[in-house]
């Protein structure tokens, strides 16, 4: 949707951009589609189905650092961003929700390779806008 691609979701990206930009800065992205699996879904030709939603997860690191060096005060950024004309005009701050809520959605683990005191305590964190 144009709506989401070049409203909020394109802002998300340019802040990516410029945290990777940053000196001695890195930046771990993994990013998806929402879909319902119950009742029919909207497609956009035959077996491309359109997400109601999609999602992106950031984790900020200094470079050369990894899943080991993750801890508590690590930026972690995580969107869910509905797929609808709505999020015209909305900033990507808006739709801020935690890891917890992006797995409960999707049905994925995200930052299993975190220490788990850690990825339970920035799982469930929501983040402040930045």
């Amino acid at each position: 949707m144009h709506a989401l691609n070049a409203g909020p979701w394109e802002r998300l990206e340019t802040y990516e951009r410029d945290l990777a930009g940053q000196p001695g800065k890195q930046v771990f992205i993994v990013a998806g589609g929402l879909f319902d699996v119950a009742g029919p879904q909207k497609m956009i030709g035959p077996g491309i189905a359109v997400p109601r939603a999609t999602f992106k997860i950031l984790v900020v690191l200094e470079r050369g650092q990894g899943a080991a060096d993750v801890a508590v005060t690590t930026n972690v950024y995580a969107v869910i961003v509905p797929n609808t004309a709505s999020v015209s005009g909305t900033t990507w701050q808006q739709y801020l929700v935690s890891v917890d809520e992006v797995e409960r959605e999707s049905g994925y683990d995200f930052l299993s390779r975190v220490a788990d005191g850690v990825q339970q305590v920035i799982e469930a964190r929501l983040p402040a806008p930045p």
